[in-house]
């Protein structure tokens, strides 16, 4: 063979042309016999001579047989390799569709086994699918779901809002965060829970914070819509602590630092203390 590079070409006026490889089994007698399970159909390699005195294959791929053959249907996979001292089965199509990176079995349509880096700015699911239109379910940005600069970069879920139904989070550990959790309105349909830190209603003038009723107001309400503090305080710094039934502290202390505590019936402290620092205390029906 001579050095160099040589280029094919083919050309049949006003014609397509097609590469066919065939391939089948021989019986003694000659005849053809249909080819099996897992049998090779062919390979195409490219290969280069190395310094051992050899030919290195470098890439490649070939097609196996992934069923039994019947009349008219003859199911196969089509295999990717590349690799430097021998050729791997990078990526794999299946007879279904289904794609295959780094596993020659893929599961679902796109399966990858790995890790994923998505260089893009924008993931966008549920297009034309049996639920909506969807929309982007992860975007890269520099704004707020309202446009509004951020001063550094984040990534949105649910952007612009294409999923009316919102975000699930499901799984036995829950959702962890290592961060600060910021939201504009948070609402929980049965409890808020927790077990080794604070809940804080933050509210003024510098949040915002649309939501009903107001700014910064902590709410329990319902038969069952107790606030218990079992050992610490109940503490309103500036503003008013007001119930319409009872405050009762059991073991610690009922105190409104600089403002008014109004209870419409009764204001308990079986043994602690009511103090009013600054303002009224004032339990009308006492």
């Amino acid at each position: 063979m001579l050095a160099g590079t040589i280029q094919l070409s083919a050309q049949i006026s006003g014609q397509v042309i097609n590469f066919h490889f065939n391939r089948y089994n021989s019986a003694p007698n000659g005849s053809k016999v249909t080819v099996h399970d897992g049998e090779n159909l062919g390979t195409l390699q490219w290969k280069g001579w190395t310094p051992g005195n050899e030919y290195q294959a470098s890439a490649g791929f070939g097609v196996d047989v992934t069923g039994t053959p019947a009349d008219g249907y003859l199911p196969s996979r089509l295999s990717f390799y590349t690799g430097g001292s021998g050729l791997l089965e990078r990526m794999t199509i299946l007879e279904n569709g289904y794609l295959g990176i780094g596993l020659s079995n893929p599961a679902e349509l796109v399966d990858i086994n790995g890790n994923v880096i998505v260089r893009g700015t924008r993931l966008s699911l549920g297009l034309g699918s049996s639920f909506g239109n969807g929309g982007e379910a992860m975007t890269h940005s520099n704004t707020d779901c309202t446009g509004a600069p951020l001063p550094d970069e984040v990534l949105t879920l649910n952007n612009g809002g294409g999923f009316p139904g919102g975000v699930y989070v499901e799984g036995p550990g829950g959702l962890h965060v290592c961060a600060t959790l910021e939201s504009e309105c948070l609402k929980a349909e049965n409890n808020v829970v927790s077990e080794n830190g604070n809940v804080v209603a933050l509210g003024g003038a510098a949040l915002v914070v649309p939501c009903n009723p107001g700014q910064g107001d902590f709410i329990a309400e319902g038969a069952n819509g107790d606030f218990i503090a079992r050992h610490g305080h109940v503490i309103a710094e500036e503003g008013n602590v007001t119930a319409r039934q009872n405050i009762t502290s059991q073991v610690g202390n009922i105190t409104a630092t600089a403002g008014n505590m109004t209870a419409n019936i009764d204001v308990i402290a079986q043994t602690g203390n009511v103090d009013a620092q600054a303002g009224m205390s004032s339990p009308t029906g006492t």
